[in-house]
């Protein structure tokens, strides 16, 4: 009863109010307007903690407006409560938070009366290999939409989840689908290796379909992926990069790096099926042998469109 109570934000010694939060080490928060004024907005902010808790907070008063924590993390509130220093802080929702707003009549007002709906999709960057999607259409009544379980199903290959999960649309066999482009993720085999290191998940990027969470595409070394590619041997914890080359509203292209220094490019082909979705590979490879030029990417890449000599070009930089 008492870890329960301490879950809950309760100092079980007094039963009054912690008024404490855990660590938000890497989360950074994400605001959603569900509607208002411009003088005064509706805003809920969005934000993931060490606890392992995804927390929605009213951003004019400061009031939590309810908390989420996934199952698979519960184990970890018994350390957090015992508060042991010889025990190892734990990870818990330390991830990318992203949105897919739809507000079918354009009133800026999120309603589910006129088919509106916000969704939200946390990861869990060091905490675990899952992604959540979260609907919150009605912050009085959050439910959850689906979760990614990296490591079973369609998804063998997620790493911990790292990477921003970018909304986004792609026509798949002559259908406009609402999906999510994101890497595959980290291999925590890579904090001890001083060289460039092939792993052994996490070696893959998908676009997972944004309302119910199935894969509709992914590249990887191994079959099953609907694209094979020998060259991705290393994990992609980086954000990809979505392109939308011709103002069309649907993703074009992708960049992104991984932790074997290879910048990787990918062009989408909408309107195939996903065995013909996209194809690309390798453009640069910008790491050495030694462990002084072993060059690893762990964030998004800038991409700019140049216009030089009625020629367009593409400058990309990342790190």
């Amino acid at each position: 009863s008492n870890l329960i109570n301490w879950a809950r934000g309760l100092n079980p010694a007094t039963n009054t109010e912690r008024k404490r939060l855990a660590d938000p080490l890497h989360s950074v928060p994400h605001l959603v307007t569900y509607g208002g004024t411009d003088s005064s907005p509706d805003i809920t902010i969005y934000y993931g903690d060490n606890e392992g808790f995804l927390h929605a907070i009213n951003a004019s008063n400061g009031q939590e407006v309810f908390s989420f924590i996934p199952g698979e993390l519960l184990p970890n509130l018994k350390l957090l409560y015992a508060n042991d220093p010889a025990t190892k802080h734990p990870y818990g929702m330390d991830g990318p938070i992203n949105s897919w707003i739809k507000d079918v009549d354009g009133d800026s007002q999120i309603e589910s009366a006129d088919g509106d709906h916000a969704y939200i999709y946390a990861s869990m960057r060091r905490g675990g290999r899952n992604l959540y999607a979260l609907n919150v259409t009605n912050r009085s009544s959050p439910s959850l939409l689906w979760k990614i379980e990296g490591g079973s199903g369609s998804y063998t290959e997620l790493g911990q989840t790292w990477s921003k999960p970018i909304k986004t649309k792609v026509n798949v066999n002559g259908t406009v689908t609402d999906v999510l482009i994101m890497g595959g993720g980290y291999d925590p085999a890579q904090d001890n290796a001083t060289t460039i290191t092939p792993d052994t998940i996490g070696r893959a990027i998908y676009i997972i379909n944004a309302t119910d969470g199935s894969k509709v595409w992914s590249v990887g070394p191994v079959a099953g992926n609907n694209l094979v590619n020998a060259d991705m041997l290393y994990s992609i914890p980086s954000t990809v990069r979505v392109i939308d080359i011709n103002s069309d509203g649907l993703a074009d292209q992708m960049y992104v790096g991984d932790t074997g220094g290879q910048v990787w490019r990918f062009d989408i082909h909408n309107g195939n099926n996903a065995s013909n979705l996209v194809t690309g590979g390798v453009i640069a490879d910008l790491s050495g042998t030694t462990a002084e030029s072993a060059r690893r990417f762990y964030h998004e890449a800038d991409v700019s469109l140049i216009v030089e000599d009625n020629k367009r070009k593409l400058a990309i930089v990342i790190g």
